[in-house]
């Protein structure tokens, strides 16, 4: 199953871990095999936050869902490279793997700004008991990536354990090398003729803490911390507090 885990046992600063059964990540489920709806379905999700852009959910619709008994919330962020043009215009011009890992640099700063919303929803579906949740983007791993992080920054996961977590997509890339090449290509609608060299491949298909490290530096930038980040979104103290009870046991 593409980039499927259920989060738990994560550290919490001052003691505890979170619960193991009310956050789900994933890539798209229109990628599950049959084999893997049935694990998905024996997890028993009550609400999915797909954080693609409208094209991709178009593209490639999970319409078996629909027979599910689930609601669905879109918190689409538009700044990623499945999903803009203007970063997949900017991979064109630089396809070399410095120039990958800039371009992923740069989406992962925009992204603070951009996903606050979705930072948002995903806190008040899990502050609405609407659990348990899957929360996915295509590949499960960038999106989804940060919005996970902030959620865990949110009930006080130690940092190491987020990163930990977040670095774990490279365990679940599928396919080998040439394989990822060619979803690469389709995804990132690049043309035969710039057939991307294998660390271009790997710098888009994988993710790198110096990625998540840059949402970071921005977020320190903008907002000063974490806090006042989670602050400027809603996200209160009492909130955190809320979401720290209904996640986290010990």
């Amino acid at each position: 199953m593409s980039n499927y885990r259920r989060l738990g046992a994560l550290p919490i600063s001052g003691g505890g871990a979170l619960v193991a059964n009310q956050i789900v990540r994933s890539a798209q489920p229109c990628d599950f095999a049959v084999s893997d709806r049935d694990v998905f379905l024996s997890h028993r999700i009550q609400t999915v936050v797909d954080l693609r852009s409208s094209h991709e959910r178009q593209r490639y619709p999970s319409t078996w869902l629909n027979d599910q008994s689930l609601s669905v919330i879109y918190a689409a962020i538009a700044r990623d490279l499945r999903a803009s043009e203007l970063y997949r215009e900017r991979l064109r011009q630089d396809l070399s793997e410095q120039g990958a890992t800039n371009t992923m640099r740069a989406i992962y700063s925009d992204y603070p700004v951009a996903a606050m919303h979705s930072v948002i929803q995903l806190c008040h579906t899990l502050l609405a008991r609407r659990g348990p949740v899957l929360v996915h983007c295509a590949a499960g791993k960038d999106r989804t990536g940060f919005v996970i992080a902030m959620l865990l920054e949110a009930i006080g996961v130690e940092r190491e354990a987020i990163m930990h977590d977040y670095l774990l997509s490279n365990d679940h890339v599928a396919g080998d090398i040439e394989q990822q090449r060619q979803r690469l290509m389709v995804h990132f609608q690049l043309p035969d003729h710039m057939s991307p060299p294998d660390g271009v491949v790997t710098a888009l298909m994988g993710v790198s803490a110096e990625y998540l490290e840059a949402a970071y530096a921005a977020i320190q930038q903008q907002f000063t911390t974490v806090d006042g980040y989670l602050a400027a979104a809603g996200i209160t103290p009492t909130k955190r507090e809320q979401l720290t009870r209904l996640l986290c046991r010990g």
